[in-house]
């Protein structure tokens, strides 16, 4: 068993409930619970598990609680685990690793592309307007205050890679706060195009996915003619905008041009600054 905290903000508090219960005919008895290594702490006053306690199959009394608390005060990635004794020679002990984050602000989303909106939360960000770097660039400001800010990218970075999101109070004298690895700049992604279409046929045609940008791309179809890649672009009506769309959930509309052999042959291309994503396409009669 597992208990997964994710990434929780320095000096804070998250708490997580594992259940036990009682899936056999007999009498399960617990017995002596190990408590789990700091930052991990086990709240034995809202729990309902206790050394002694009998599970009844099939009733209300079939299962019991063990809240557990994650309460960093540094940064970096913990673990432990603990331990339930039971009567049940299957599994005795019960064993439930534990695993989190302290993070000393927390970035939302993680990966994105041009034009994607992040936000920042924590404390200690200042009431003035400072400065905030992912990979050495700067994020265009949008919101400021002392526990949260957001910010737009517009600048490129490698692809797939995570960079370090680090924020500069304004205050003279002020240290950066850091977190590491924090965001990844994504290329285009799609997860739904059509499978075919018709050379020169104006009727439009939708490509879905993720991290297309709100900078309008294109979109290709490629093919080769005796050993050689050819290219063309379709005509592209229309293409992610707002902040949201433009990371996820996002619409591209083409129409496929003219003069293209009917064949199987082809790859349909969408890409942007940052990169781009291919799917096989066929153009039909």
């Amino acid at each position: 068993a597992e208990l997964d905290f994710g990434k929780v903000l320095v000096g804070e508090i998250s708490s997580k409930t594992f259940t036990i219960e009682n899936v056999g005919t007999g009498d399960l008895v617990l017995k002596t619970i190990e408590s789990p290594p700091p930052p991990f702490f086990i709240d034995f006053l809202s729990s309902t598990c206790t050394n002694g306690k009998v599970l009844t199959p099939g009733g209300i009394g079939a299962s019991c609680t063990i809240v557990v608390r994650f309460e960093p005060v540094n940064r970096g990635i913990f673990s432990g685990s603990f331990t339930v004794g039971s009567n049940d020679s299957d599994e005795d002990p019960i064993s439930v690793d534990l695993s989190g984050k302290g993070v000393s602000f927390l970035v939302d989303p993680e990966e994105g592309t041009l034009g994607t909106e992040i936000a920042l939360a924590g404390s200690g960000f200042g009431d003035a307007k400072g400065k905030v770097m992912v990979g050495g660039a700067p994020l265009k400001i949008l919101e400021w205050t002392s526990e949260s800010i957001r910010g737009s990218v517009t600048k490129v970075l490698p692809i797939d890679t995570p960079f370090d999101v680090v924020i500069q109070p304004k205050a003279k004298g002020a240290p950066p706060i850091t977190e590491t690895g924090a965001f990844t700049m994504r290329p285009p992604e799609i997860t739904e195009a059509p499978e075919n279409g018709r050379s020169g046929d104006p009727t439009p045609l939708v490509i879905k996915g993720n991290f297309f940008s709100n900078k309008k791309g294109k979109v290709l179809l490629e093919y080769n003619v005796g050993g050689s890649l050819k290219t063309k672009s379709c005509k592209v009506l229309s293409w992610p905008v707002d902040p949201l769309s433009a990371t996820t959930d996002g619409e591209v509309q083409f129409t496929v041009p003219k003069g293209l052999a009917p064949g199987t042959g082809y790859t349909l291309r969408v890409t942007n600054k940052v990169g781009s994503d291919s799917v096989p396409f066929e153009i039909v009669p």
